[in-house]
């Protein structure tokens, strides 16, 4: 099963998706009207977000793509995150809570 994640920076999205064994298919940035779109064209697959009050109204609505969503408490993605956020590298936090 492949897992996907985002990052909420403020503008755009950091979207990435990995395998099983950890292996990076895919890793992008999207702005907030490409970020639907993009997930309605992706295969079903687990995703992982860190939770807040506003996440709500995406889960919703990418579980109507198939997607299995998991909202992930703070406290319980900080672990996963191994340094400070880096534009070119994908943070691992929310999928590997996921």
């Amino acid at each position: 099963m492949q897992r996907s994640a985002w990052i909420w920076p403020r503008p755009s999205f950091r979207v990435y998706g990995i395998t099983d064994e950890g292996d990076v298919v895919f890793n992008k940035l999207l702005g907030r009207a490409q970020l639907l779109a993009f997930f309605g064209d992706l295969a079903p697959c687990l995703i992982g977000m860190e939770a807040c009050l506003a996440r709500h109204h995406r889960v919703r609505a990418l579980s109507k793509f198939g997607h299995e969503v998991r909202l992930i408490p703070r406290i319980h993605v900080k672990p996963y995150v191994k340094r400070d956020k880096s534009e070119g590298e994908p943070e691992r936090g929310p999928s590997g809570a996921a």
